[in-house]
């Protein structure tokens, strides 16, 4: 980012000189090139190969500029491979309590106040801007000792962390989680790993953009 180039695409955000688009257009195009939403040329010219490889195979215009496929996975590849990595050991910690403690360990720096202890705030970490990523920052998360937090956070685990919110949670939200303290109280449903695991991955509405690797 330090080069301050623009976005080939929007025109707008920032890229470095390995890059010709900014990371949010390369997913959009990828999604474009999947669904068929970009006309594909048919033209033999060589001004009108790709702009990245020189193929003329699926190359599609985009505002008169053409790229293909293979560029567009290309890039997505090299951002993915350029993910900040960020490692948490389960062989640290064996409840939420300690859970939270290495999440702030990780993930945080130069703090003066401590990080809330429920998932909500978790999520609010993931997004970044508490010393370590930056807010926005895309984030590769290594789970050590994945075996063992599956174990540690399975349906025991899942109860007690409802009864927990039970205590603090607004009235009108009481039933909910009533609901699926019986259900975690019968084995039904998620476990408290599972939740964490899909709080980590998902990337849809959650604000920020992770991906995990559980290392058993």
């Amino acid at each position: 980012m330090a080069h301050g180039l623009t976005c080939y695409c929007c025109g707008k955000n920032e890229t470095s000189d390995a890059h010709y688009y900014c990371r949010d257009c390369v997913v959009k195009l990828k999604n474009m090139f999947e669904t068929n939403q970009i006309e594909i040329s048919e033209s033999p010219h060589h001004s009108y190969h790709c702009i990245s490889c020189g193929e003329h195979e699926n190359r599609r215009i985009i505002d008169e500029l053409l790229i293909c496929d293979k560029f567009v996975e290309s890039e997505l590849k090299q951002y993915e491979q350029e993910r900040k990595i960020i490692v948490i050991d389960g062989s640290a910690f064996d409840d939420m309590p300690g859970f939270y403690d290495e999440v702030e360990r990780k993930f945080t720096c130069g703090l003066t106040w401590k990080i809330g202890r429920n998932l909500d705030a978790f999520n609010d970490v993931l997004r970044g801007g508490f010393g370590v990523h930056e807010y926005g920052e895309t984030i590769a998360i290594r789970w050590l000792h994945a075996g063992k937090s599956r174990n540690d956070f399975g349906y025991g685990a899942t109860v007690e962390h409802y009864k927990n919110v039970l205590e603090r949670c607004h009235p009108s939200n009481r039933a909910i989680f009533e609901k699926r303290l019986d259900s975690a109280k019968n084995r039904i449903g998620q476990t408290l790993f599972e939740i964490i695991v899909e709080i980590i991955t998902n990337s849809g509405n959650s604000g920020h953009d992770c991906t995990l690797e559980l290392i058993e």
